[in-house]
């Protein structure tokens, strides 16, 4: 069984030996003596079996592992103007296992299951994104999407006449 995430040490090799005379005994490259080994992690593993009148065979597993980890960047745009809901948060996913699910959420616990990787027309708030891959492996990576501190607003100021008539 090869490692589905990278880096971990979930893979196994169990081996089925028939032939020779039993009983057989076993050695791993690892130092493991039973017909199986697990918790491993990727690399090449050598079985060296030998039978009951010491006949011997030799094998080499090697286990895999995805070629890089799952990883996530992020490139925010920020809201042009106070209220408006143009924020985007473009997601950028490389290493782990094709395809990908992503479940984007907010400070509300908004959720969107989606297979893009862009999310748009958002209003200012914290969004959170969990990617998972193909074999179960999890990544996740924050943004906040900013707006300015307040509306554009306007204060007109008022010059009174003091003289009917006159002009300024």
């Amino acid at each position: 069984t090869d490692i589905l995430c990278f880096g971990n040490n979930t893979g196994a090799v169990s081996s089925f030996v028939s032939g020779g005379t039993a009983s057989y005994s076993y050695l791993w490259s690892n130092g493991a003596t039973t017909s199986g080994i697990q918790n491993l992690i990727a690399g090449n593993y050598a079985l060296t079996v030998t039978d009951s009148k010491g006949c011997v065979i030799a094998d080499n597993i090697n286990l895999l592992q995805p070629a890089a980890p799952l990883a996530l960047s992020t490139v925010v745009t920020n809201i042009d103007c106070y209220g408006n809901n143009n924020g985007v948060i473009d997601l950028t996913i490389t290493g782990g296992t094709t395809p990908y699910l992503k479940a984007w959420s907010n400070s509300g616990t908004f959720v969107i299951i989606d297979t893009t990787t862009t999310l748009a027309g958002q209003f200012a708030d914290d969004y959170t994104v969990l990617v998972t891959d193909a074999n179960g492996c999890q990544a996740t990576i924050s943004e906040t999407i900013t707006q300015p501190a307040a509306p554009l607003a306007i204060t007109g100021i008022v010059d009174h006449v003091n003289c009917f008539g006159l002009k300024m």
